[in-house]
């Protein structure tokens, strides 16, 4: 199942470099925390996320399919954005800026659940 995810960087015209991997000096990153995949799952500061083909479409394609992740899928990606600080203007973690991005991911998926857990804080 990883392997084909990872295939798409070969096209990159579907791959979200902005919220979800990319690729750099032949390491796999999201934020600037270096990735490692074992088999189908994902570490990312020694943390290890279960590779569920939802939690892949989160964290590779520009315009996700909502068919194929679920509730816990997505709550696995926002740990990870939150883990990495990818939401954090130039990851900075100290940073009060929120990453801006025109994506449809950004609006339809991750700004409004984000926004809603932030507003209450």
């Amino acid at each position: 199942m990883a392997e084909n995810y990872l295939r798409q960087f070969a096209g990159k015209e579907d791959v979200d470099k902005t919220f979800g991997l990319y690729y750099k000096h032949g390491e796999f990153f999201i934020s600037d925390s270096p990735v490692k995949i074992e088999g189908d799952d994902i570490i990312v500061k020694d943390k290890e996320y279960q590779g569920t083909p939802g939690l892949w479409e989160l964290l590779i394609m520009k315009e996700p399919d909502k068919s194929i992740y679920n509730r816990e899928d997505f709550r696995n990606y926002a740990e990870n954005l939150r883990h990495t600080n990818v939401m954090k203007h130039n990851h900075d973690p100290k940073s009060n800026n929120p990453k801006s991005s025109k994506s449809q991911k950004n609006k339809e998926i991750i700004r409004p659940k984000w926004d809603m857990v932030y507003s209450r804080v």
